[in-house]
């Protein structure tokens, strides 16, 4: 069952693409693609300095409404300063190979392990004891790889980079 809200997301998001289209990485953010959108503090702040402007004019203070013109003033500059920030920003995605130690590597190595229904409680044992063993004795890495097919290259030379520093290092037994 799909909420209100998650519905609304979901027309917007379509919206968007249907507007500017699928985005290729690497993407450059330019003036148009950024939106700046209230949250509940946003519109808690909005009330609260609605509620200063009011009080000051009931008042007459001219320290109240010198406050919240004040206030008002930092919040404009805030989100210009935001829309600044982001503008031209270049996102792109890079090839990593992450390295794994201890409790992560073996949870990684028993998730990508198959044919588990085979497998009684004495071969579970002893699938244990084996992948503990092996990563007692190889480091365990995992390569996260940019989904354009032009960058295979660099993510060898990344590997090939990972594999002589391993092979390097006097740590390996």
């Amino acid at each position: 069952m799909v909420t209100l809200r998650q519905a609304a997301i979901n027309q917007l998001r379509a919206r968007v693409i249907r507007r500017h289209g699928r985005d290729n990485l690497p993407i450059s953010i330019n003036r148009r693609r950024i939106y700046i959108l209230p949250t509940r503090f946003g519109f808690m702040l909005g009330a609260i300095l609605g509620a200063m402007l009011v009080a000051g004019l009931n008042y007459n203070s001219n320290l109240a409404l010198a406050f919240a013109f004040l206030m008002s003033s930092m919040a404009l500059v805030t989100m210009h300063h935001c829309n600044r920030n982001m503008l031209r920003l270049s996102v792109d995605a890079t090839t990593e190979v992450d390295a794994f130690a201890g409790r992560e590597a073996l949870l990684e190595l028993v998730q990508n392990t198959y044919m588990n229904w085979v497998l009684d409680r004495e071969q579970r044992a002893k699938e244990f004891d084996a992948l503990c063993r092996l990563i007692q004795r190889v480091p365990v890495r995992r390569i996260l790889p940019h989904a354009k097919p032009e960058r295979m290259p660099a993510l060898c030379e990344l590997i090939l980079k990972d594999a002589r520093a391993i092979l390097a290092s006097p740590a390996i037994p």
